[in-house]
């Protein structure tokens, strides 16, 4: 029997306690993205909360850039008293439909969709010197500025990061040896916000415990690893047999024809730019092995420092060295690896065997990815 993993376990569901309509309308429309109490519990409550017309388009990760598409959790501002109401709103909004009367969902997701629609700031008019503040430079004098994380998001990156060590462990299962391996774990601190109960800042604190963790480049790779990279490049292309098995199982399920309609060529097209991005994440991971010990390299120079060898194949050097690319490369990499795809083969799953035309198709749009 297959253990069941983190992100496919459930919490038991408490049995539910119905309260007024009017007490869920006056709970959810005090719900906020942003709380001051997570910033310092002793700080006076208050918070703000944003509309979906506040969306922005950014190449950054906050509660605005997901709201296009993201409903954002909210969470109360007020402490842990009317905890057990915003607890069941709370997972009305996570999706839990099971012991709910049917008013009382209705109900929820009205008042819910309702809120995202309004802006609602609350103890904003004089903020607590409790709160941390940053000053920034403003004409000739400063703005005080309070940097206020959304629990909602650190649930989001909680989730997203669950999925992701699942993966690496589905990973390591069925890939034997580590350099064979494309994911890694990622790193997460431990920061004990909301004090010894987390409840008293409110009911999604506990999300924001363990931020994520942006190192450089470890020392893990051995000086061995890196004279093997200079002499030998990749010795194959890296392929993700997590995956590869996700990909074949979608074979299967469309029982070969990638091109049956708009829908599945779209798909196939989407796998295959998923097989580019890991190409070049593996990439990437060989070139700061390299760098991590470039002075301990044949023939090192500082001034114009050779991290592959010459004797390398091409597609190998340009993966690690982007330097090297060109549009030969793209065209070059793009057939070695859809030759490695279609050549992938497990207990489970044997070779495919594709015509010439399909094999074709799978080098163009790897190589459109590539860019």
């Amino acid at each position: 029997m297959t253990k069941p993993t983190r992100t496919q376990k459930e919490k038991a569901l408490k049995p539910w306690i119905e309260f007024p309509p009017a007490a869920y309308s006056e709970a959810i429309g005090k719900l906020v993205h942003h709380s001051f109490k997570t910033v310092n519990t002793n700080a006076a409550a208050g918070g703000v909360r944003i509309d979906r017309d506040q969306a922005l388009v950014l190449p950054y990760v906050s509660a605005r850039t997901l709201l296009p598409s993201v409903d954002i959790r909210m969470d109360r501002w007020e402490g842990a008293a009317r905890a057990k109401i915003y607890g069941q709103i709370d997972e009305v909004d996570a999706g839990r439909t099971d012991g709910i009367p049917s008013s009382d969902l209705e109900s929820i997701r009205q008042e819910m969709e309702q809120a995202r629609q309004t802006r609602y700031i609350i103890g904003g008019d004089h903020l607590s010197p409790r709160l941390r503040q940053i000053l920034l430079p403003k004409g000739d004098g400063y703005v005080a500025i309070s940097p206020i994380a959304a629990a909602g998001v650190s649930l989001v990156l909680r989730q997203e990061l669950r999925r992701h060590h699942d993966a690496v462990m589905a990973e390591r299962d069925t890939v034997k040896e580590p350099d064979q391996r494309v994911l890694r774990f990622v790193n997460t601190a431990n920061f004990p916000i909301g004090g010894s109960n987390s409840q008293n800042a409110g009911g999604l604190i506990f999300n924001m415990q363990g931020p994520l963790v942006g190192q450089a480049p470890s020392l893990e790779s051995s000086l061995r690893e890196a004279l093997s990279l200079f002499h030998k490049g990749f010795p194959r292309p890296p392929v993700s047999t997590v995956l590869m098995r996700e990909y074949r199982a979608w074979r299967h399920s469309v029982k070969g024809d990638t091109a049956r309609n708009m829908d599945t060529r779209v798909q196939h097209q989407q796998f295959l730019a998923r097989f580019a991005q890991a190409a070049l994440v593996a990439g990437r991971r060989a070139r700061l092995t390299l760098e991590t010990w470039a002075n301990h390299l044949p023939d090192y120079n500082p001034e114009a420092p050779v991290l592959v060898s010459r004797e390398v194949k091409g597609w190998s050097r340009g993966l690690i060295d982007p330097a090297l690319r060109s549009r030969q490369w793209s065209a070059e990499m793009a057939s070695v690896l859809a030759r490695a795809i279609a050549a992938w083969k497990s207990q489970e799953f044997p070779a495919l065997v594709l015509e010439q035309d399909e094999l074709n198709t799978m080098v163009k749009a790897i190589e459109e990815a590539l860019g």
